[in-house]
């Protein structure tokens, strides 16, 4: 009741539906419902903060906390951390609080929790999207990057081990194909599995194989004679 009052709230109804609240977030102890209480206002503020920031208005956030916040915030996300990655989010096209959730969920079972591993770990990702650019300027694809070229080039240099100049050299050969980032993994694939990891190894297997770089169109010099 002393909860309710505080909240502005009156009546037997917002009693209840304090209750039912409480309920729903399993808080049974006097301790539990008063921690809760005093960081609801916080919530709705991270809840404000976040919505906003995925470009997202509503008219009431309790919903946002109760689905999102709370499950956010008990897995040790603090204030600081769902603002950076909500900013994170809109700059990666993502602009849903679900959507959102899947990342949240994704570096929470990464062990990314803290602001430094979370700072640390987007900054790899964006550092390895500026590669995937010019492979794909490259293969002359005019599109961002995708989660899908992020895991082809995880598989090449984390699982293979290649180096950026060797993808970018395979990317050179496989320019024209149809399907360029499944062409470049065939060839990559294909020198992982023959253990050939140096330039020259390389060079010789490209030469050597069906794989080649694509051939400069022959120009001829036609030369303009006069006939008497």
């Amino acid at each position: 009741a002393i909860t309710v009052k505080k909240q502005g709230g009156c009546g037997f109804f917002k009693l209840y539906e304090t209750l039912m609240k409480f309920y729903e977030q399993k808080l049974m102890s006097i301790e539990e419902i008063s921690n809760f209480s005093k960081t609801q206002e916080q919530m709705l503020e991270i809840a404000k903060s976040v919505s906003k920031n995925l470009g997202l208005v509503y008219y009431n956030y309790d919903n946002v906390v109760s689905t999102y916040i709370i499950d956010w915030m008990n897995r040790g996300y603090d204030k600081n951390s769902l603002e950076f990655i909500s900013n994170y989010c809109f700059r990666q096209n993502i602009h849903t609080l679900e959507n959102m959730n899947v990342v949240v969920q994704k570096f929470f079972k990464l062990g990314l929790v803290s602001m430094e591993s979370i700072e640390q770990y987007i900054s790899a990702v964006l550092a390895d999207d500026e590669n995937i650019k010019q492979v794909l300027e490259i293969l002359g694809l005019l599109r961002t990057v995708s989660s899908n070229d992020r895991d082809f080039y995880k598989t090449w240099t984390n699982n293979w081990n290649f180096s950026l100049q060797t993808i970018l050299k395979v990317a050179t050969v496989s320019k024209g194909k149809s399907n360029g980032f499944a062409y470049m993994n065939k060839i990559l694939a294909s020198l992982n599995e023959n253990n050939l990891k140096t330039d020259k190894e390389i060079d010789n297997y490209l030469k050597n194989s069906s794989y080649s770089a694509p051939k400069q169109k022959q120009t001829f010099d036609y030369k303009q004679h006069e006939y008497s």
